[in-house]
């Protein structure tokens, strides 16, 4: 997930607790507009300045250790979700 490749890791495949808190106490402190700009950041991964349909399979497809980090399930409701919508997403 790109959240951990901002935190300053000694070892780029470990990030211990004293790596992760600084980070998440930025987190906490983001404004409301501060916070949409991070998510939006994170899912736009080819930084198009949109979010598509295939921005969020990417990240919901995502795999740690050969285990996926979201269930099928929760793929499988983007994809039969039926609503009158774009396929990109901006952050205006």
């Amino acid at each position: 997930m790109r959240f951990f490749d901002i935190i300053d890791k000694t070892d780029p495949d470990l990030v211990t607790f004293t790596e992760l808190l600084p980070a998440l106490i930025s987190f906490c402190l983001f404004s409301r507009d501060e916070i949409y700009g991070f998510v939006f950041n994170l899912l736009d991964e080819d930084k198009d300045d949109h979010i598509s349909k295939s921005d969020i399979f990417k990240f919901l497809m995502q795999f740690r250790e050969g285990f996926r980090v979201f269930p099928p399930n929760v793929t499988r409701a983007v994809e039969i979700v039926k609503i009158v919508r774009g396929d990109m997403i901006n952050i205006v």
